[in-house]
């Protein structure tokens, strides 16, 4: 809290006894001070782990996205074996492969993971207000000039 008031990413944080009377206030002003911090370590190079754990956060959403698509290839996969089975062929390894993919899009791809990988990626994001620097960067993407850079004050 303090070194988020210290580096001006809100004016005020609400107390415990604001969030429990005013828990969307509270929401609010956590949403601003995420969103600045965000801002201020968008720079990969700086930033590496938070960038790291961004990316994990991406792939793991995008991959609980598609698992119903991924699911019901899967079930298509097995069908044309059972057919191909029907027609004398062999397909072992299809079908082990199929099944295994089948598994892990199963038991392993949950909006469970899906929230640890939040998590993870929220605590990286904590970690990184004590590399800011005392004088916050202004946030206007348009003004960078280059991808992956700091945008420069104007």
């Amino acid at each position: 809290h303090a070194a988020l008031l210290a580096l001006n990413a809100v004016p005020s944080l609400p107390t415990p006894e604001t969030e429990l009377l005013e828990p969307a206030a509270a929401d609010h002003v956590y949403a601003a001070a995420s969103t600045w911090l965000r801002g201020q370590t968008r720079n990969r190079k700086a930033f590496p782990l938070v960038f790291e754990e961004n990316v994990n956060y991406g792939y793991q959403r995008n991959l609980l996205a598609c698992r119903p698509w991924g699911l019901a290839a899967c079930a298509f996969g097995l069908l044309s074996a059972v057919i191909a089975i029907w027609y004398g062929r062999q397909p072992i390894v299809e079908i082990v492969m199929t099944l295994l993919l089948m598994l892990n899009l199963g038991f392993n791809v949950s909006e469970e993971g899906l929230r640890r990988q939040a998590g993870t990626y929220a605590r990286r994001l904590l970690e990184a207000i004590d590399a800011l620097p005392s004088e916050p960067v202004p946030v206007n993407p348009r003004k960078s000039s280059k991808r992956g850079q700091r945008p420069t004050a104007t």
